[in-house]
């Protein structure tokens, strides 16, 4: 089985960490965050972006996260990921909105 160091291609394209003064600020934002369900227990999250050349590297990047998240003890099911343009789009206001609010 691939791990993720074997994927050579693999690439983190973008990383960043949201405390819970910018995940409050997201919340009261109905406008871009209408797609995006954030509970009010949550307090801090991470956006990770990747690039993969193929299927086999995003499957190794997939199990890669759900060990890392069985492991600190996150369901899957309290993450958001997406491939289709739609959620692409949604995503992408979510992550810039915060950064506009200056």
């Amino acid at each position: 089985m691939k791990s993720v160091h074997d994927c050579q291609h693999m690439v983190c394209n973008s990383l960043e960490y949201y405390d819970a003064s910018c995940l409050d600020f997201l919340r009261r934002d109905s406008e871009h965050t209408q797609n995006v369900k954030l509970p009010d227990d949550v307090t801090h999250a991470m956006y990770v972006e990747h690039a993969w050349d193929n299927d086999d590297d995003l499957d190794v990047i997939g199990e890669w996260y759900e060990k890392l998240f069985n492991d600190l003890g996150i369901s899957v099911d309290d993450s958001w990921a997406g491939f289709d343009e739609k959620t692409l789009e949604a995503m992408r206001l979510f992550r810039h909105q915060y950064s506009r609010s200056d």
